[in-house]
């Protein structure tokens, strides 16, 4: 009778344990699904933390570069200006007015 029991699965001590046993597997199952959802969900933030951290970078390198190139093309400009105007106070016998033209307009 005990061995009927055992092979149609309804035996007490067997029913018993595999109910020990199904719950052990659903509990591992839940915290595995836990922990990839855990797992997934840091990784997204990571992943939005690691852009926009780029992003940043990107925009601050973007800056710093218009900023210095604008500071060198200033101070070659003012250079060429104080070069001209030192040039115009040495030479200043050589230059020519234009005449002015009385067609009456």
């Amino acid at each position: 009778m005990e061995m009927k029991m055992v092979q149609d699965g309804t035996h007490p001590e067997f029913v018993a344990q595999k109910t020990c046993i199904d719950q052990k597997f659903e509990e591992k199952v839940r915290l595995a699904d836990a922990h990839y959802k855990y797992g997934m969900e840091s990784l997204s933030i990571a992943t939005r933390v690691s852009r926009a951290q780029v992003h940043s970078q990107y925009f601050q390198t973007v800056r710093q570069l218009r900023e210095d190139t604008l500071g060198k093309c200033s101070e070659l400009w003012y250079q060429i200006q104080r070069e001209r105007r030192a040039g115009d106070a040495l030479v200043s016998g050589l230059s020519s007015a234009v005449p002015k033209c009385s067609l009456g307009i």
